[in-house]
């Protein structure tokens, strides 16, 4: 909304995640100009089909299309980007569901990997290769307009990898859906030719909501609201090395525990009688050893510090109804070509299949 008040052209392409129940909900009516893919976390990547419905849009209208979902997804992206008007400022978030379960891949990719023994590990890999290949088209799609010196381009992902589908984080504790450093640390890849130090490496921790005042800010819009901001700018970190001001970093909050991060100290709270456990990550990266005990006036601090954002926290409302499944919502359009279900029926884990 904000980037779309400073002129700019909106676009998603891909997975949307965050309201999908009532039209008030959907992309188009939060500031988009148009959308392209899914509603939920995750689709058959060649049915393109979600809780017993198709979940695959069109700017609020089912569209029932063959092909792999990450290939769509890459060439609608690369279709925006050559129909854009030169003159006219561009934001396209492309939020690929890849390589997000069900692990599913086509034949062209799995071949890769033969040597790999473990079959969701081999199809693991084979998503993600056709991932990059369709953020390459995107890219060089950019070039081919000549409009690489003048866009600022941002990859990163939003959690750690999940052990059970394939993921691997390495020597990091924890997975996906944890705070542990498995769950929460992810690289990121900034570009912007002209502009930022090609080859830099940052070090220094940023979360996912300093991307929002960044933007705004590099498109000359608003951040004026009601409330404040809890994201930073990151434009003199990125562009000239000036370090972020110190600050705490929320990773969780919940009423009964939460992760705050405050340099390389990370104290983790799993109940409300919980004094926590408390890492250097500096020293101990993996999370090893907690050292709260050596540290008890820190560890005591940080569990104070976190205790207003849990209080914070908001409950489910408590309608009185609530479905014992997920069921597809009316608002999806009833002529989508699938039989509408009221619960989930079994996922077919269709590994990997046909070029279709």
């Amino acid at each position: 909304e904000a980037l779309r008040e400073a002129g700019y052209a909106t676009h998603i392409v891909g997975k949307w995640h965050v309201g999908h129940a009532r039209r008030e909900y959907l992309p188009t009516e939060q500031g988009f100009d148009h959308h392209y893919g899914l509603y939920l976390m995750s689709v058959d990547y060649f049915t393109h089909a979600n809780g017993g419905g198709l979940d695959w849009h069109r700017d609020a209208r089912p569209v029932k299309e063959k092909g792999y979902a990450t290939d769509l997804l890459a060439a609608e992206a690369v279709r925006i980007i050559r129909e854009h008007p030169a003159d006219k400022p561009l934001f396209l978030y492309v939020p690929f569901s890849a390589p997000h379960s069900p692990l599913q891949a086509t034949q062209e990719y799995v071949a890769r990997y033969r040597s790999i023994e473990d079959e969701s590990r081999r199809i693991y890999a084979a998503m993600v290769t056709c991932l990059d290949a369709g953020v390459g088209r995107i890219v060089r799609a950019i070039e081919e307009r000549g409009f690489e010196r003048n866009t600022l381009i941002v990859f990163c992902s939003d959690n750690g990898a999940s052990l059970s589908y394939g993921g691997s984080n390495a020597m990091l504790s924890g997975r996906k859906g944890s705070t542990f450093e498995g769950g929460v640390r992810a690289p990121a890849i900034v570009v912007w030719p002209g502009q930022l130090e090609a080859g830099r490496r940052i070090t220094e921790p940023i979360h996912v909501i300093d991307w929002y005042p960044t933007l705004v800010n590099l498109a000359g819009g608003s951040l004026d609201q009601p409330r404040p901001l809890d994201g930073v700018d990151l434009w003199p970190l990125l562009s000239q090395k000036t370090p972020l001001p110190p600050r705490d970093l929320i990773l969780k909050a919940t009423r009964r525990g939460g992760t705050i991060l405050r340099g390389e100290w990370k104290l983790m709270v799993t109940s409300g009688n919980d004094a926590g456990r408390l890492f250097n990550l500096e020293d101990d990266p993996f999370e090893q050893r907690d050292v709260r005990e050596a540290h008890a006036d820190l560890a005591a601090e940080l569990r104070a510090a976190l205790v207003p954002y849990q209080r914070a926290v908001v409950g489910n409302p408590q309608s009185g109804k609530r479905p014992a499944r997920f069921e597809t919502p009316a608002v999806w359009g009833a002529d989508h070509g699938y039989e509408r279900k009221k619960t989930i029926p079994p996922r077919r884990e269709r590994k990997h299949g046909k070029d279709d």
